[in-house]
Parts: C-alpha cells; structure tokens; sequence
C-alpha cells in the first residue's frame, strides 16, 4: 500500500485535489482523518496540550523508550501500527491510500521520517487568498475573529515552505499550486499520477458524484458541482475592502515575504507593517480562555486593544 499525504494551509483546495485523485477504484481515501497529529503530534515539545502536562508526559515517554526498545524500535512499532490502521481503511482492489489533513503541517518533518517510502504532496495557495476563503466560508467579520486559525495563517505557510526546502531533490514530495490546478485539472491529475506511477487513462476529473470524502471535516462546500470554480480576491472587491481588511492584508504579505523570503503582491502595491497586523500578531500571542460567558473571545479582545492602547499612549508621553 502507497500511503500519500495532501499537505497545505486550510482553504488551499486540499479537497478538491482529494476528489480528483481518489476518483478512481485503485485509490483509497477517507474524510480528513487527524489521525496521525496525536499519534505524532506528542513526539513535539509544546505542540499538544492537555489537562495532564504534556511536556512532564513526553519527557516520561520518552525516558521510557529509550530505557527499553529505544528509539528506533518505537518509531518503527509505531508507523506499522498506523501503516495498518491504513490498510484495513482501503478498499480489496487499492494501491493508494491518500490521506488529506490540512494541519499535518504542524508534523509534516515527522511524517518524513516515519513513513520513508510515503509520497507528500504540498498544495500551496496564496495566503492572502486563503485568508480571503476563510472569510467568506467561515464568515469572519473582524481580522481578530481569525484568532482560532492563527497557527494556520501565521506558522502554516513558513512551515510548508520550510519543509519542502529541506526536500527537494528527494523525490518523495511533489508541490502543487491551487492556481494551476483549478485551471487545468486534467493535466494536473496526469502529472501527478505520472509521479506517483499511475496510469494517465485512470484520469477522471468528473467529481460530481465522487463521495468518498464527504465527512464532518473538510471543505463545506464539497458537495458542490461547482468546486472547480476559483473566486480570488480581485482588484474590484479589493477597493471595496474596509481600511482594517486592506491593512490586514498588506500587513500579512509584507510578514510572509519578511519570514519566507518569497514573492508575495498585492495588486502592486507597495507592502509594509501595519498597525491592524501587528495588533493581529501581538492578539495571537495571548491565550485567551475558551468561553461563551463574560470572557467570551470579543469581550476579551475590546479590554485588550483598550490596555494596550492606555499603555502605548503612556509611552509615548
């Protein structure tokens, strides 16, 4: 069994890709399955958390592995496991087995490692039109409503971008633009089945009735016949963005192209820090408790923007 990863931020059109190589009998897939981000996911020092201390649990974990298998008997114990979870999910006639969870970014390394013989697929988008998608999908209203998704705009990009650096020229991880996919499916399916040693008259891009990854998770609009259909953030809706969205915007492209040294643009104007980012980025770094009472997200976010206010003006005088 070929075990394949779909890896990209949320909103990249991982499902879709999904559909378009799934859509066939010798392929298998499921609805996003998570399952290895707890699996793996406890292998990263501050990556989980949990009422017991996951960092006391991994130091013990780990103690206990090397005062008895060792380290590479347990990571090998462990991907046979999961390798078989996989294979009693597939189908009798699949070779393929395709795995699409967005946030397998935060494991993407590990994943690496585990699974040598594991093909990885990397669907970038531009972040600006991810963050775009979640707006409208999710309807965020406020650039701090995006507070719950802020390892998936802030860390996603730079992690991808740092992974497939660290893989290039192995042969194992093919990238992918959501671009180029949605306007030529057919030859994208080819290229990829060309790579991963499939047969190109296995391509089908007709999705409609494809239903292996309807589930709880993914893309809410996945049903739709019109998946294929791309609605960028064009110029027009640009000039009729509020003035927080469109420094938001800026903002975000100059921090991506500060932390990845890529080419990110915004419709060639000219990018900077803004105060809506920043005020953004310095939000993320709090943690703010999960209720719907008197410390409900919004609430917290009115006191906080007001004593960091107070403080910066104090400063200043």
């Amino acid at each position: 069994m070929q075990l394949v990863f779909i890896i990209s931020q949320p909103r990249s059109g991982s499902t879709l890709l999904q559909r378009l190589l799934s859509n066939t009998s010798v392929v298998s897939t499921t609805p996003e399955s998570w399952l290895l981000l707890p699996f793996l996911g406890f292998l990263k020092s501050g990556l989980n958390t949990c009422a017991y201390n996951s960092d006391l649990a991994l130091s013990a974990v780990q103690e206990f592995i090397n005062n008895g298998i060792g380290q590479p008997s347990f990571r090998d114990r462990l991907a046979h496991f999961i390798e078989d979870v996989y294979q009693d999910s597939s189908s009798i006639d699949s070779k393929y087995f395709i795995d699409k969870t967005p946030r397998y970014y935060e494991v993407v390394d590990l994943i690496y490692e585990f699974f040598p013989t594991a093909k990885i697929i990397l669907l970038t988008r531009s972040p600006i039109e991810v963050v775009s998608s979640m707006r409208s999908t999710w309807n965020i209203k406020s650039p701090f409503d995006l507070y719950p998704y802020r390892r998936d705009i802030l860390k996603a990009p730079l992690l991808i971008e740092e992974f497939r650096l660290s893989a290039e020229g192995s042969g194992r991880v093919y990238t992918q633009t959501y671009e180029s996919m949605v306007e030529n499916p057919k030859k994208v399916v080819g290229e990829i089945y060309a790579w991963l040693g499939l047969q190109e008259d296995l391509v089908n891009v007709d999705i409609v009735r494809h239903t292996a990854v309807f589930g709880k998770f993914g893309d809410p609009h996945s049903k739709e016949k019109d998946m294929l259909n791309s609605r960028p953030l064009r110029q027009h809706s640009w000039e009729k963005e509020t003035r927080p969205w469109q420094d938001f915007y800026r903002g975000y492209a100059h921090y991506l192209n500060s932390k990845t040294g890529l080419e990110y643009e915004l419709f060639g104007l000219k990018l900077r820090k803004t105060n809506t980012f920043d005020d953004y980025l310095d939000f993320c770094e709090l943690e703010i408790p999960d209720s719907k009472g008197f410390l409900s997200k919004n609430v917290f976010r009115s006191f906080w923007l007001k004593a960091k206010y107070q403080y910066q003006k104090g400063q200043n005088n």
